[in-house]
């Protein structure tokens, strides 16, 4: 007791002269109640029991056989008991001689395990008998009293047995007021625990024992309660040490705790530990959260905020590129104009560079329309068209653009086709032309006043079946390339570090674009090069093979020399809610010889084509974006109106509104075709020669 200052209740021993009293002896500490603080032990309270004395004072009565106490240690051994042949026995030693009592064995072993009070009727061997269970407060130990109802008498007994009910009922108000506390609490922290996505547990390192795990801990670490209850050690996986290096950890940390996440059958938990001293105990509390769903959450953002920076870099190096590839065709236009401008005398001369102005704008109004599909660049998700074409074309054109600057640095061009088997194909123009005009462009950039610049082409045996394989090179005697730039030449934003090639303008971004569209053409860019001799660039693409003449694009169509009898007679309806581009509309229509009306949106259409006789009206450009009513709304309408003429009236989306979404979008609204702004007289010719002959 004063080792451990607290109440102790000693094995029974013998004592006395003569040496055969059996006593137990309970120490109870007192404190100096002056110096709390000091929790010194200022003297004790001891109580002694004993039963031979108890039995003999029973046996004088003439009832020994009406009561039987026992004390059962914590390891459920009978210690005492005023019959002989029942001491050391195991407390299952009772339950085969009972042939009925009011309460199961395993209710019985449960109160005892936990450590609580109860009572029960009972007949043994035909003996009615009331039996009380008392846990002693503090300690592990119980006294258990039987009592023989009907050999029960006597003054004395019943004094005895009304000292031995007071004695015990204080215990059981000491115990209940305890055991109350600890209930309150128990449910306290079970409510805490059910509401909560934390679960936490507490360890007594001394007695190497689970003091308390939370109800919720199945739910939250997947564990049964019962068996953390039943084997401690099982924290020591999560730890990945035993529970001594734990507190060992724990001490050397000036806040003693630890805190760390582990990852369990794809499920991730935090940890947090703290080392809680209590004079001679150290326990270990320990909170668990299964943060799994939090982390997927956090690298959810991350993700998120990741590609928003892809997507804002992207758009930064896309409108970057755009602005020096707008620059390109612009100096090509206004170059051309003012050498027409120089040459107005010389018809050839300025036929010429209409001819290359032209190819220019064609070739600004493709990179239009990639800036307009920009969120399919942020979203790595860009998609190619497929258009009628011919491939000699888009490198025809991409020689011209890049003229101008070549000629100006007095280089040589040398270009050779052949073996080109199948020259009409289906693919991308702007794409393919985009590719050469990158490639060349670096080829004259990099080589210098003088220089020589040679373009082959010709046409491989081709693997993918409907398609033809292409290759071109264009090889130049320029810089050249060191053998580490090689291998990121294609990368965004990389240009050599050399002196010489630092003087040359660009963003670094033309080869990766390239090398981007090659790939979706099912083909890919190469590149051999030597410092001081030049470098060679061999770009190979798949393209699908057109089936037959009919199906050419309708820009290969030449205009005929006479325009203005072409459609003589017919009558064109424009819808245009904007007065310039109708006026353009109408200049270009009315020069083939149609007879052209206006109509200045959706609902205007309709009410046209509504209220003219059948035949009227031969044929209709509908603008896209309208006010009141659109162009696809108003063709569905018409469509729906109950004449014989509009089911096979030509209607045809012109809009500036170009891609492939924007197409399929025309012909599901029921219309025959979809040409787009600014309108190439070519392909307008074309798309009226094709439905009105």
């Amino acid at each position: 007791m004063l080792a451990t200052k607290k109440t102790v209740l000693s094995d029974m021993y013998l004592a006395g002269a003569d040496e055969t009293t059996k006593i137990y002896t309970l120490w109870v500490p007192m404190f100096d109640m002056a110096q709390p603080e000091s929790k010194e032990v200022d003297g004790a309270i001891t109580m002694s029991i004993y039963f031979d004395t108890i039995e003999n004072i029973v046996k004088a009565r003439g009832s020994s056989a009406a009561y039987n106490c026992s004390l059962i240690d914590s390891e459920g051994i009978i210690s005492a008991n005023s019959m002989a042949d029942r001491r050391g026995q195991k407390l299952e030693f009772w339950f085969d001689k009972v042939t009925w009592r009011s309460m199961s064995d395993a209710s019985v072993l449960s109160n005892l395990e936990d450590h609580r009070p109860f009572s029960y009727w009972a007949i043994v061997d035909g003996t009615v008998e009331y039996v009380e269970y008392m846990p002693l407060s503090n300690i592990d130990w119980t006294i258990s009293m039987r009592t023989d109802i009907f050999k029960a008498y006597g003054t004395v007994f019943l004094t005895l047995l009304l000292k031995i009910l007071v004695y015990l009922s204080l215990f059981w108000i000491v115990s209940m007021r305890k055991n109350r506390e600890i209930i309150e609490h128990d449910n306290l922290f079970n409510m805490i625990s059910v509401n909560t996505d934390e679960a936490f547990v507490i360890y007594d390192v001394k007695k190497d024992r689970m003091e308390y795990v939370s109800y919720n801990i199945p739910r939250v670490l997947g564990v049964s309660r019962e068996k953390l209850l039943e084997d401690p050690h099982i924290m020591s996986v999560y730890f990945d040490d035993y529970a001594d290096e734990v507190v060992a950890r724990m001490e050397a940390n000036p806040q003693k705790n630890l805190t760390f996440e582990k990852t369990i059958d794809e499920k991730t938990f935090s940890f947090k530990a703290y080392l809680v001293e209590q004079e001679d105990t150290k326990k270990i509390i320990v909170l668990i959260a299964d943060c799994t769903e939090e982390k997927a959450k956090n690298q959810l953002l991350q993700d998120m905020a990741a590609k928003a920076e892809q997507a804002n870099q992207a758009k930064t190096a896309f409108l970057s590129a755009m602005s020096h590839d707008f620059r390109t065709p612009m100096n090509e236009i206004v170059g051309m104009t003012e050498i027409a401008h120089k040459y107005l005398h010389d018809a050839v001369r300025v036929d010429d560079c209409l001819a290359k102005i032209q190819i220019a704008s064609n070739h600004l109004l493709a990179l239009i329309n990639e800036v307009l599909d920009i969120s399919k660049i942020e979203s790595n998700k860009m998609v190619l068209s497929e258009e009628n074409m011919a491939v000699e074309d888009a490198l025809q054109a991409a020689i011209v653009i890049t003229e101008a600057t070549r000629l100006e640095k007095k280089q040589q061009l040398e270009v050779t086709i052949s073996g080109i088997k199948h020259q009409y194909v289906c693919g991308n123009f702007a794409s393919l032309q985009k590719i050469f005009i990158n490639i060349l462009f670096n080829a004259v950039k990099y080589t210098g006043n003088g220089g020589k610049i040679k373009v082959a082409a010709t046409e491989k045996d081709s693997d993918l079946l409907g398609y033809g394989c292409y290759e071109f090179s264009v090889t130049d005697n320029g810089v050249g390339m060191t053998r580490e730039f090689l291998e990121k030449v294609f990368m965004p934003f990389e240009r050599a570090e050399s002196s010489t090639v630092n003087k040359v303008q660009g963003t670094g971004l033309g080869l990766s674009i390239s090398k981007r569209l090659a790939n979706l053409m099912y083909g890919d860019i190469t590149v051999s090069s030597v410092v001081g001799q030049g470098t060679t660039f061999t770009v190979v693409v798949k393209l699908k093979l057109q089936q037959g003449e009919a199906d050419r694009d309708t820009d290969t169509v030449a205009l005929p020399e006479t325009l203005e009898t072409q459609f003589a007679g017919k009558r064109v309806l424009v819808a245009e809610d904007n007065e310039l581009n109708y006026e353009i509309a109408k200049e270009l229509i009315s020069g083939l010889g149609a007879v052209v009306e206006h109509a200045e949106d959706g609902l205007e259409a309709v009410a046209k084509v509504r209220t003219s006789a059948e035949g009227y009206c031969d044929f209709i450009f509908m603008d896209i974006q309208m006010p009141g009513m659109d162009g696809h709304q108003a063709t569905l309408e018409i469509r729906k109106l109950e004449r014989s003429d509009v089911k096979t009236l030509p209607i045809v989306a012109m809009s500036a509104n170009a891609f492939t979404e924007d197409v399929e979008k025309s012909l599901a609204s029921q219309m025959n075709d979809h040409i787009s702004k600014p309108v190439d007289m070519k392909v307008l010719y074309a798309t009226m020669k094709k439905y009105l002959g």
